[in-house]
């Protein structure tokens, strides 16, 4: 095989649209295992589209052509963000690596240009392909996240975490399992129109649900079902008919989580569960009890004195322990500690302290 023969070969594969689209749609399987490797994934990702943006092959064929379009405006207020970032670290300079993070932010608003890219492409083998990228890592994290709540590992040796009563699945120490199903359950009902086997779908967004629970991700659980209270009342009738169609489907279904219901272990872990603990904590909730509340009033200090810029990216953790944002609480309180942590546990309260007015302002829009 002759050299041009192979730098031919090279270029379909690695140059070819579809292949990028192919690494695309690996992502959500390879971030739960290794969010490192996605990490690679996406670098890849962006150097194929600023490589073509370069030839001028995208900016030609997608951008000129949909110069309205949603993702793209989207994209660019990221953008504009990620920008304001990265300036307002080199003004509030603390180190280096902290100043080249910032910079790395960057690209999540190019990566976002990606669909803009895929959706262009008319390959029906894809199109048919596409749903199994979706379907075949939440099933195996379904099935693999049940076994680790019943038998106290997952078939990767990760155990469940007994004392936050948090299953984690494949992303062993990271506790994001539930917020990852939650973002895939919304996928799968939107899939629900596009697909023939819906009673395996529907099978499947109930599995989800209950993985979820499971999960003892709280903040998803408690989403989801506010959601589906909204889809309820938006969609009431069409539910009704539904379920009057495949009402011994939905018998079975409600007759076997009541089966599990029963079961020993299953009802110790539901009791015990940290769903009624956060119930309880709410019916007798004193914020000043809780670690949050000097998080939040040390954030809040802090944006007091740097109202305008804030103290620059990923500062907080610095700054907290700073003799001029001392509070005036009563440090004899029981719960009482000076609020320092990685982060102030809250998006909007972190953005103010560190990225200011200007930056709360940006991110709100």
């Amino acid at each position: 095989m002759n050299l041009t023969k192979i730098n031919k070969i090279i270029k379909d594969i690695f140059i070819s649209e579809n292949f990028f689209l192919y690494l695309y749609l690996l992502i959500p399987t390879v971030i739960m295992f290794s969010k490192f490797f996605s990490e690679i994934l996406i670098l890849i990702l962006i150097l194929f589209i600023l490589f073509n943006l370069f030839k001028k092959k995208l900016s030609n064929n997608i951008f000129v052509r949909n110069p309205q379009h949603n993702l793209l405006k989207i994209a660019n207020a990221f953008f504009i963000f990620f920008i304001f970032i990265f300036i307002n670290k080199i003004i509030n300079f603390t180190n280096t690596y902290d100043l080249l993070k910032s910079f790395a932010l960057f690209r999540f608003s190019i990566f976002l240009l990606l669909p803009l890219i895929f959706i262009k492409i008319k390959n029906i083998k894809f199109h048919k392909n596409l749903v199994y990228f979706i379907i075949i890592p939440t099933l195996a994290l379904n099935i693999d996240l049940i076994y680790q709540f019943y038998s106290g590992k997952n078939i990767l040796g990760y155990s469940y975490d007994f004392g936050y009563k948090r299953a984690s699945s494949f992303f062993g120490d990271e506790k994001i399992a539930g917020s990852y199903l939650y973002f895939n359950f919304f996928i799968l009902l939107l899939l629900f129109n596009f697909l023939k086997y819906k009673k395996f779908l529907i099978s499947l967004i109930l599995l989800t649900y209950f993985a979820i629970y499971l999960s003892g991700d709280r903040l998803p659980f408690l989403l989801i079902n506010l959601s589906l209270i909204i889809l309820l009342l938006l969609f009431f009738s069409e539910i009704k008919s539904n379920f009057l169609n495949n009402k011994i489907k939905y018998f079975l279904i409600i007759l076997f989580v009541l089966i599990l219901s029963f079961n020993h272990n299953f009802k110790k872990a539901l009791i015990t569960h940290k769903y009624i603990g956060t119930l309880i904590q709410i019916k007798e909730f004193d914020l000043k009890k809780t670690h949050y509340y000097y998080h939040f009033n040390k954030a809040f200090i802090i944006f007091k004195s740097n109202i305008i810029f804030g103290t620059g990216y990923k500062t907080f953790r610095i700054e907290c322990s700073s003799e001029k944002y001392q509070d005036t609480l009563d440090k004899s309180y029981p719960g009482y500690f000076n609020g320092c942590a990685t982060h102030p546990h809250n998006y909007y309260l972190e953005i103010m302290s560190e990225n200011g007015a200007i930056g709360l302002l940006l991110f709100i829009f």
